[in-house]
């Protein structure tokens, strides 16, 4: 199967990823290759990969300032892992 994973460098990903490394191929995306907050790079990512399944891993962790940039996170956390599940 061919399986993208967002998100790669956190730690939900490195787990991820040495769960299903064996059998499997991996595209391992973090946000220097796939920024999941720009819904067309999105669409045209998955369309030119063609993955089997997509773990979106990537989010906004940084609790401590989370108030700062409320809107990002919202972005990153929800919005976007909607628009995401869309593009599939």
């Amino acid at each position: 199967m061919k399986i993208l994973v967002t998100g790669a460098n956190g730690m939900l990903a490195k787990s991820v990823k040495k769960r299903l490394e064996k059998g499997n191929e991996l595209i391992c995306t973090d946000k220097t290759e796939l920024d999941i907050t720009k819904e067309e790079e999105v669409a045209q990512y998955i369309q030119k990969a063609k993955p089997d399944y997509i773990i979106n891993c990537a989010a906004y962790t940084a609790v401590d300032k989370a108030e700062e940039v409320g809107e990002l996170v919202k972005t990153i956390n929800a919005k976007r892992s909607r628009k995401l599940s869309k593009s599939c």
